[in-house]
């Protein structure tokens, strides 16, 4: 099966914001990205159910979806031209479908990386047991060059302008 390519916004692609619904009641559950084609999203989903070790919110949802014999609703909320900010879009719609009550399994805020997600102190303990600490998960002391490194690329974020405002 031959799956549109979709160019990204990022490598001048468009890129589908997307949402998966709860197929019993209808409900919104998640609102992600997709940049080839959502039949080939909803696959990749449906896997990473059923092969991850360790299942994230929204993964133990589908496996509880296809353990009653059927599949989430993948369905375009938006889609976001080549260039055009799909992290911006990605982070309003999910902040959209939560203001109006939507129970998401999304454990950010959207946009590339992880805004928005702190690690759970129980977590973190846990990887404390088994990595040890010295870890470079953990807090070893940065060098001097490292902070100021950090702090350089801070203000020069501070004083971007803000580009959240939806038009």
């Amino acid at each position: 099966m031959n799956l549109p390519v979709l160019e990204s916004s990022a490598m001048g692609r468009v890129t589908i914001i997307y949402g998966l619904a709860d197929p019993e009641t209808g409900h919104i559950r998640y609102v992600g990205k997709a940049v080839h084609g959502l039949p080939k999203r909803l696959y990749q989903h449906l896997w990473q159910a059923r092969t991850a070790k360790r299942k994230r919110h929204v993964l133990a949802w589908i496996s509880s979806v296809v353990d009653k014999g059927v599949k989430p609703e993948i369905f375009e909320i938006e889609r976001v031209p080549a260039g055009g900010d799909w992290e911006e879009a990605e982070a309003f719609w999910i902040a959209y479908f939560r203001f109006i009550g939507a129970d998401l399994c999304n454990l950010t805020s959207g946009g590339e990386g992880a805004p928005g997600w702190k690690c759970p102190p129980e977590r973190i303990e846990r990887l404390r047991a088994r990595c040890g600490p010295l870890s470079p998960l953990f807090g070893r002391p940065k060098p001097p060059h490292v902070h100021e490194a950090l702090r350089l690329g801070n203000e020069k974020k501070a004083r971007r302008p803000s580009s959240m405002g939806r038009q």
